[in-house]
């Protein structure tokens, strides 16, 4: 357990970094908290200004990928503790003329990177996939209403996306490698 937290601080995300032992929380703040694997604390990621959280984290080659719900947008900043820079910021998908925010974020066995965004209602969320240095989206598909999470496993020898839906259902998808 951690042995303090800052009162009024809510965590939103969690992911590891494996290349150097760490556990990063990310929060409704710009600060992301970095821990070892024994939950020692090591430092904070101050995310830069045009982002106002992390709903959603993960590691990518060297970079911290963000889902910022609240901001409606999605970056790759830099892990550095002090002056974190966006290194980019990912296309919003363009489907039916909704606005989109990010909602999850997870990266495939090949290095693409999958995002979830969905708009204010709730109705329209769309999966899709980008490039392995994040630069393109390559393709975009509406899935079922309410689908918050997602994640990729190895089933049969075949990569799947995981998506789960706030009432308690999971869908499989099979991934077409690129």
């Amino acid at each position: 357990m951690v042995k303090t937290w800052p009162e009024g601080r809510y965590v939103l995300s969690v992911t590891t970094n494996p290349d150097k032992n760490e556990i990063i929380v990310g929060t409704d703040s710009r600060e992301v908290y970095v821990f070892d694997y024994q939950l020692n604390y090591s430092h904070i990621i101050v995310l830069p200004g045009v982002i106002e959280g992390s709903d959603d984290i993960t590691v990518h080659d060297g970079n911290l990928l963000i889902c910022d719900y609240e901001g409606g947008t999605s970056y790759a900043v830099t892990m550095v503790t002090s002056g974190s820079k966006v290194v980019y910021k990912f296309t919003k998908p363009n489907l039916s003329g909704a606005d989109l925010d990010p909602l999850s974020v997870c990266i495939g066995m090949g290095g693409l990177i999958y995002m979830l965004w969905c708009d204010a209602s709730g109705r329209n969320t769309v999966l899709t996939q980008y490039s392995r240095d994040g630069q393109q989206l390559l393709t975009s598909m509406p899935v079922d209403d309410n689908a918050f999470c997602i994640t990729t496993s190895i089933e049969d020898g075949e990569e799947k996306l995981i998506a789960t839906l706030m009432q308690g259902k999971v869908y499989i998808y099979g991934l077409v490698p690129v």
